[in-house]
């Protein structure tokens, strides 16, 4: 394995989706509790999920203090092929731009009036020793060990956004192309594509999205998705070539459309900006699609499995990223089938998932001598 210099400049994120929320209205666990099991599990930061499900403008900077953990983006899709959806589109864009910038203006004010360096030493004082595969697990919740060890992560988590490695993304995309949608991934219909004629205005509404985003001091990804325009390697080649958005690579939606993750990193890193980890499987694939089964289908299927348990080369991704020379957020995703708050059994095993993703990070480092 190649030696590497320093530590890596990456935090690691969980997400809502991790947990079935797909909607803010129809959440299984509420959002202190979400973001207490990330935290406990061991994550560094989370992804907002559907916007307004873990808080406003206004109150969404002071829960991810309490937990102590940072904000890696959030999810806006907009109608880049309809002229009018899409200037409709550009108000949801500007509410979530609002929530994003909040969480980065409160803890650039918090970071103002502390030292960054400081607030990393008493962290790391503050806090149990773990390897880097073993979760968090606060032992009292009344010790004033754990209100210091709470206080400093908090602290911690202010110096990361406040660093622009580790500032929200916007994570722009498509919706679903019903078409695609119910045929998704390789190999995919050459007929749904977006016809040649439409990706010149397609690539401006992409590029006035991404405009609006660095106007508010944020640098947007966008993200290619399963069961959209923008799904293919090909696909995701004409995207890079005619915009200048940075991307947000999935390695799990890439696997299923035909790419492949480490090829990907290896020719797209100087427009990667934002990394989903995720495991994927094209035999569960294959099957869904032979029973014509659409995307949702898929997750219900078990396409997209705790890392380690589909086809993803774990380690071989990260010793990519790692050479590469990819800093920021690594956002861990497994999407799975929605559930309601009464599916105790679904619940105790997104729990369970999730911690076993963030030790399958921890193990691949080490596998690829990162750690």
């Amino acid at each position: 394995m190649t030696a590497h210099v320093g530590p890596w400049a990456v935090r690691v994120a969980s997400a809502p989706v991790n947990f079935g929320v797909y909607r803010a209205d129809h959440a299984p666990l509420g959002p202190d509790e979400l973001l207490a099991t990330m935290r406990e599990a061991g994550y560094d930061g989370c992804d907002c999920g559907p916007i307004g499900y873990l808080g406003t403008a206004r109150t969404l900077p002071r829960r991810l203090a309490e937990h102590g953990l940072g904000l890696a983006g959030g999810w806006v899709d907009l109608r880049y092929d309809d002229p009018y959806g899409f200037r409709e589109d550009l108000a949801v864009l500007d509410a979530a731009l609002d929530v994003f910038t909040a969480v980065r203006d409160a803890a650039q004010a918090r970071d103002a009036v502390h030292d960054p360096l400081a607030q990393v030493r008493d962290a790391a004082q503050a806090r149990d020793v773990v390897r880097d595969d073993e979760p968090v697990r606060p032992r009292g919740s009344e010790g004033e060990r754990d209100r210091r060890a709470a206080g400093a992560a908090s602290e911690a988590c202010v110096a990361w956004v406040a660093d622009p490695r580790f500032a929200p993304r916007p994570t722009l995309a498509c919706p679903d192309r019903p078409e695609r949608f119910a045929r998704p991934g390789m190999p995919a219909d050459a007929r749904l594509s977006l016809p040649d004629g439409d990706w010149l205005a397609y690539a401006r509404c992409i590029e006035e999205a991404a405009v609006r985003c660095r106007a508010r001091g944020l640098e947007p990804v966008f993200h290619h998705h399963l069961g959209t325009d923008v799904e293919t390697p090909e696909e995701i080649e004409r995207l890079l070539g005619s915009t200048n958005v940075s991307l947000c690579l999935d390695t799990g939606h890439l696997w299923l459309a035909g790419g492949n993750p480490v090829a990907a990193i290896r020719d797209w890193s100087s427009r990667i900006r934002q990394v989903h980890l995720k495991d994927a499987s094209r035999d569960v694939l294959a099957r869904v699609r032979v029973n014509g089964g659409d995307l949702w289908d898929l997750v219900a299927a078990g396409g997209f499995p705790p890392l380690g348990r589909g086809d993803l080369d774990l380690p071989a991704v990260l010793a990519e990223l790692r050479r590469s020379g990819y800093e920021g957020w690594i956002v861990i995703e497994q999407d799975v089938p929605a559930f309601r708050a009464s599916d105790t059994e679904a619940l105790a095993r997104a729990v369970a998932d999730q911690r076993a993703n963030r030790a399958a990070f921890g193990e691949a480092l080490r596998a690829a001598g990162l750690a």
